[in-house]
């Protein structure tokens, strides 16, 4: 097996792994949905209680077997090995749709190669009449006007778009004939009567996913820019994993340490924007201690924690598998806890200093932006860089880390399912690369249904049940492994490891 060139390239793998998509848009949208601040403490017992208990003990599972889950769980026990397997097969998975996330970033970096940025205005054929752009809503509200359909309407126009009458001047009715009207419950406030789209929803739904109405009746033909953006995802893959160990630790110099030097110029750059200051602000001082008595913000807190380590998709066992045999695993365990928490909490600042800014713009509460991480990636956070000035440089800036973000898990995942592939079927060394072929052939054929028109509710269903099964796999992965190793076995594992214990 390979090893790797220097020990501290085993821990920059690690973060690799960790420092994902989940960790970067999904914890700071959690925090402000679980009392703010408060919901560090959640988290922060989840990581030490489930974190780094569970990362010590993959890095000790894979260290000392060498192998990776399927086989190392065939070796426990024969009982075990649908546990194994079953983490292979979610591992693919997660990766099928994580390139599919990979190839948007890579079409929204494509498209921000231009003078100005396509997805921050309407003035394209595809745009839709609900498409509004914050120029159009200011230029309409100074006369107490209503945007839709390129043209400022009056109260009266847009009232008539929902099949409503006009109340006042700010509200419309169903039934103008209604002489009773018993509150004000049965208007409806002008804004609310027909949805329009901002100009990034308008570009991400009509022009990259070719989906006007957002149905399963919808479906339709394949997103061919997409179906390109994927296989160079793909492609890309093959190459990082083409050398093994050797070859991810080369690519991990570049794909983790970028985000870090992109994150700080992004921050820069927000932080001075005009309402970026209430954005910060909001996320480091919101606190709502209420929450703290709810389940919600600990199964939150606990399923981001598995979600954000993969504790059941193998990741650490095959990175911890090119170890020397005395490594101090324990040590990179905490690390690695650490720096990914303190990222997680670092992006929250940049990416709420963004939301403040677009708030500012729109007229709105930075708590009306909170939105889901796919959401966030994909609407609001390129509606702020549209605004900006230099706004294409920056959006290219933010899609690129982006993607090195994603990237980082994408080739551990594959690497845990090729590794899997080639144990079981006794590749020899000079047939690795085949291994890996294999598995990305195979990832662009599971991704593209996801990139027909529609492709986004596959997405969604994989997505969602994937996730859910991680969890539901992370229990089954530890009650095995303490059922089959018993805690004097895993604790004498340990020490046998390092030399020495000092956590039971």
């Amino acid at each position: 097996r390979g090893r790797w060139s220097y020990q501290p390239e085993f821990a920059l793998s690690c973060l690799g792994l960790t420092i994902g998509l989940s960790s970067f848009l999904k914890f700071p949208i959690l925090m402000a949905q679980n009392g703010g601040a408060a919901f560090l403490i959640p988290y922060v017992v989840m990581l030490v209680l489930v974190g780094v208990p569970l990362v010590f003990l993959n890095m000790c599972l894979g260290q000392y077997h060498n192998l990776p889950p399927n086989s190392l769980y065939q070796k426990l026990s024969a009982k075990a090995t649908g546990i194994g397997w079953m983490m292979v097969i979610i591992c693919f998975a997660v990766s099928v749709y994580h390139g599919v996330v990979i190839s948007w970033s890579m079409y929204y970096t494509y498209a921000s190669f231009s003078s100005t940025v396509p997805y921050g205005h309407c003035t394209h054929d595809y745009s839709t009449p609900a498409c509004y752009t914050n120029e159009h809503l200011a230029s309409c509200r100074q006369d107490d006007l209503y945007y839709y359909n390129g043209t400022c309407q009056c109260i009266h126009h847009f009232c008539a778009i929902g099949n409503f009458s006009a109340y006042n001047e700010t509200h419309c009715v169903s039934n103008i004939d209604d002489e009773d009207i018993r509150s004000a419950e049965e208007l409806t406030p002008g804004k609310a009567v027909a949805r329009r789209i901002y100009a990034t929803e308008d570009f991400q739904r009509q022009k990259m996913l070719g989906w006007a109405e957002g149905s399963w009746s919808d479906i339709g033909g394949m997103q061919w820019d997409l179906v390109i953006c994927l296989v160079i995802t793909w492609a890309s893959v093959a190459l990082a994993l083409f050398m093994g160990a050797k070859s991810i630790s080369k690519v991990m110099y570049l794909t983790v340490i970028f985000p870090y030097f992109a994150l700080f110029c992004l921050f820069i750059r927000a932080i001075i924007l005009p309402g970026a200051y209430d954005g910060f602000i909001y996320y480091i001082t919101h606190v709502d201690i209420s929450k703290l008595s709810t389940i919600k913000a600990w199964f939150d807190a606990a399923t981001h924690v598995f979600q954000t380590f993969g504790m059941s998709l193998g990741g650490f066992i095959i990175l911890a598998s090119y170890n020397k045999y005395d490594n101090n695993c324990m040590i990179d365990a905490f690390v690695v806890n650490l720096i990914t928490a303190i990222t997680s909490w670092l992006s929250g600042i940049v990416l709420f200093s963004m939301m403040g800014f677009l708030a500012y713009k729109l007229d709105l509460q930075v708590w009306q932006l909170i939105e889901p991480d796919s959401i966030a990636l994909f609407v609001v956070a390129p509606a702020s860089l549209a605004l900006m000035p230099s706004a294409n440089n920056w959006a290219i800036l933010f899609y690129i880390m982006i993607i090195c973000i994603a990237f980082n898990t994408q080739i551990v995942y594959i690497e845990t399912v090729s590794a899997a592939i080639r144990q079981t079927f006794s590749f020899s060394p000079s047939r690795f690369p085949v291994a890996v072929l294999l598995t990305c052939l195979l990832g662009v054929i599971c991704g593209l249904p996801m990139c027909i028109r529609g492709g986004q509710l596959i997405f969604e269903v994989v997505s969602n049940y994937t996730g859910g099964m991680a969890v539901v796999l992370c229990f089954l992965h530890l009650i095995a492994t303490q059922y089959f190793y018993g805690r004097l076995l895993t604790k004498e594992l340990a020490t046998t490891l390092m030399g020495w214990l000092w956590l039971c």
